[in-house]
């Protein structure tokens, strides 16, 4: 086998991905609704050997409920709960969630958080991106690999938007990142949003930080966590649980909601509206302009061999996305990490929100990726021609 061939563990192929990253692969056992996440190969395997003693921690201290429950190794990687409706960030993209269950997990992810503390863990890497939901839509912090196990290094690179202007291995470190995903549930917007990574880490290192007050209680909390006011996690714990005084279950219903939801796009500092002056409707010549550019963007994307539908689709509904072996083309792994590195440059998640038409072979993807790309490009283009043209 090639060494640039993707190693699949025993039972388990192409069709089954759900995840693909640059140290391992995350694959479903449909049998047993359980995942098994595997590294590439042994050069990667040193994460996945922290993670399993993290998991193994957890389960000596008797596990959690806001964490995914640990089944126990499988050859060189290890088996793990499914979490059917994906990860949080993806999930406010393509849901509409009520501030009762948003307090909800804001709850359940420090808990979750508190537990790790607590087993002599520091996450790390604590972000939308690893919280994940499950079948009830509870929330469940996950992704250890690279986590510290009782002062061993951190073997990940933190985000900017949640990365704490100290020690990263440290509690403090840990808070002040839930703080920023805290900010990510509420306002559904990564903190300093649009900015470089190099603007956020200078802000932070001066002490400036998002404004908190439209978002009430949870606006103090994150704040504290930021400006590490809370020394444990627990304390960060306790003022959430006050917030959401109602927070049992029985309180949020846990259907989830339709896929055919429009996203929540309505911040909370939009509840008090303003009069505002009435606009002309669109001129005919901004009209024009702009359908004219839909047109064309919609020609070019319909005249390529390869097509993505940019519906938000559930992870349960992608997990044949790619193809490989049979009588194709085998997927190499410089493909699938050249793609993902594209999809997540342009907010795309390859495997969660993408949905293939057509069974095509890796390297393609790429080339579908940039059309994709261009197509949204020439759509925005269009819209803000549109709207200027209107005054």
């Amino acid at each position: 086998m090639a060494d640039d061939e993707i190693r699949f563990p025993t039972g388990f192929c192409m069709k089954d991905l759900v995840a693909y990253g640059h140290t391992g692969m995350v694959l479903l056992d449909s049998s047993t609704n359980t995942v098994i996440k595997t590294p590439h190969d042994e050069d990667r395997s040193e994460s996945m050997t922290i993670e399993q003693q993290i998991y193994e921690r957890f389960t000596e201290h008797g596990g959690h409920k806001g964490i995914l429950m640990y089944h126990g190794p499988f050859e060189s990687g290890i088996r793990l709960e499914y979490a059917p409706n994906g990860n949080l960030r993806s999930y406010l993209e393509d849901h509409a969630v009520d501030e009762k269950r948003k307090l909800l997990w804001a709850v359940q992810i420090a808990e979750a958080l508190d537990f790790a503390h607590q087993c002599g863990v520091i996450h790390g890497d604590v972000t939308g991106a690893n919280v994940f939901l499950d079948g009830r839509l509870d929330a469940k912090l996950a992704d250890f690999a690279g986590s510290s196990l009782d002062g061993s290094p951190l073997l990940i690179g933190v985000t900017a938007s949640h990365e704490y202007p100290g020690p990263l291995q440290s509690a403090e470190a840990d808070i002040f990142a839930l703080g920023s995903t805290l900010y990510e549930l509420m306002t559904e917007s990564r903190p300093y949003a649009g900015l470089s990574d190099k603007v956020i880490e200078e802000r932070y290192k001066r002490g400036q930080f998002p404004v908190t007050k439209s978002l009430g209680l949870v606006g103090g909390i994150i704040t504290k966590c930021w400006q590490a006011e809370y020394r444990e996690c627990k304390q960060a714990v306790r003022d959430l649980q006050a917030a959401a005084p109602a927070r049992r279950a029985s309180a949020v219903p846990n259907t989830p909601t339709s896929i055919n939801t429009p996203p929540a796009r309505i911040r909370h500092h939009h509840r008090h509206t303003a009069r505002l002056p009435r606009r002309r409707p669109l001129s005919v010549v901004g009209m024009g302009l702009g359908l004219g550019l839909v047109t064309a963007g919609v020609g070019v994307h319909a005249q390529r061999p390869m097509q993505f539908d940019s519906v938000a689709v559930n992870q349960t509904q992608t997990r044949s996305l790619l193809s490989g072996g049979g009588g194709g083309e085998r997927p190499k792994r410089k493909d699938l990490l050249d793609a993902e590195t594209l999809a997540a440059r342009n907010g795309i998640d390859l495997v969660s929100t993408l949905k293939l038409k057509e069974r095509a072979s890796t390297s393609r993807i790429l080339a579908a990726l940039n059309q994709h790309t261009a197509f949204k490009l020439s759509f925005a283009i269009a819209f803000a021609l549109s709207a200027f043209m209107s005054f």
